[in-house]
């Protein structure tokens, strides 16, 4: 046991994460001018406070989740799940919540606005390898499919009345994969495929802004001043970046489109960098993805390979589905970029994730 405490995190690892923050703060700063001109009066505000309140902040809850030793984390994760639902159950109480259109997703915490949705992506799957790897340890028959279907009822009736179903959408197939890496079978993730689409369905019928973004992704000029807006600026923006972009700080269609530096912010950093630019980024998400998994093969003890696996799919697959929204091949979700897009609340959240993640790839088998 001490000579794994003297291993050193994955250096590969290490180097993909600084290239996303670099290129994060680098998109950030670019895509926040204008609204931060607007609202501070001086194009650094926005920045600034994601640098204090999301980058400092993360970068500490990073080091606290490298150092604290996963086994206690194994041994606590429960609680700490229970305590980011209750804290998520905050959205619906008036006076803390604060209300965003239709959505009812964040709490205040004095200046601060707080989405307790993003650090239940991370704590459930803290709890998830908990539950896992006991009961591989402890029962002849696999996974039980009911109880972990229980857990993800549960959270979804939370999710679907604020309502966040790509959240809940992020969370149920990372779930669903880590069912599959700590043992479950076939057969039951089948049985969660089916469910999951006829529940997709099911929740596109009953919410008729779900299905206007659906008919405008088939039809870009369906709604091209309301619904189709925002995909048709971005996808200008990418398409006027051409090979190599208009440079930093240059474009222009971040004045245009909604959600510049949040949910569009790879729009921006594609029409600034070009097609090079935006590949690079592409190319960071899917090295990171590669080496997650390549580190969860390499990992013996079950609550380690299995969290490694949860982290790695979950931000593979927000990356993907926020770049897959913003270019017109899904359908808008309002799912932020990993590292990039502005939000103090995901970015210390990810980064805890990810110093958590640099912690179990010293447990790899080199």
């Amino acid at each position: 046991m001490g000579q794994k405490e003297k291993r050193s995190p994955d250096k590969i690892l290490l180097y993909l994460l600084t290239a996303l923050l670099v290129v994060g703060l680098l998109a950030l700063l670019s895509a926040s001018i204008d609204q931060s001109q607007q609202d501070f009066g001086n194009v650094y505000g926005y920045f600034m406070h994601q640098l204090l309140y999301g980058f400092l902040a993360g970068g500490a809850a990073a080091a606290i989740m490298y150092k604290f030793p996963y086994q206690k984390v194994q041994k606590i994760a429960p609680a700490i799940f229970i305590l980011s639902v209750l804290l998520m159950m905050l959205v619906f109480i008036p006076g803390i919540s604060v209300k965003s259109g239709l959505a009812q997703r964040w709490i205040e915490v004095g200046p601060l606005t707080f989405q307790p949705s993003e650090l239940v992506k991370f704590t459930f799957i803290l709890y998830l390898g908990s539950w896992f790897s006991a009961r591989i340890r402890g029962s002849k028959n696999g996974i039980s499919l009911v109880p972990f279907l229980i857990f993800l009822g549960g959270l979804a009736i939370l999710l679907l009345l604020q309502p966040d179903l790509s959240t809940f959408g992020i969370i149920a197939l990372t779930a669903g994969i880590m069912y599959f890496t700590a043992g479950g079978s076939l057969r039951h993730i089948a049985y969660m495929g089916a469910i999951g689409i006829a529940a997709f369905f099911i929740f596109v019928k009953i919410a008729p802004y779900r299905m206007e973004r659906i008919l405008v992704l088939l039809d870009p000029d369906k709604d091209p001043l309301g619904v189709g807006y925002q995909i048709n600026q971005a996808v200008v923006a990418i398409g006027a970046g051409k090979i190599w972009g208009f440079g930093p700080l240059q474009g222009i269609q971040k004045s245009h489109i909604p959600l510049a530096m949040n949910d569009s912010i790879f729009a921006v950093w594609a029409e600034e960098t070009g097609f090079i630019g935006a590949s690079i980024l592409l190319l960071l998400y899917l090295a990171l993805a590669w080496r997650g998994l390549w580190l969860t093969e390499k990992i013996k003890d079950h609550f380690p390979r299995i969290v490694m696996a949860g982290i790695t799919i979950w931000l593979f697959l927000q990356a993907i589905i926020n770049i897959g929204s913003i270019t017109g091949v899904m359908p808008l979700t309002g799912v932020t970029l990993p590292l990039v897009s502005y939000g103090a609340s995901s970015l210390v959240v990810t980064l805890a994730a990810l110093g958590f993640m640099l912690q179990l790839s010293k447990q790899a088998e080199q």
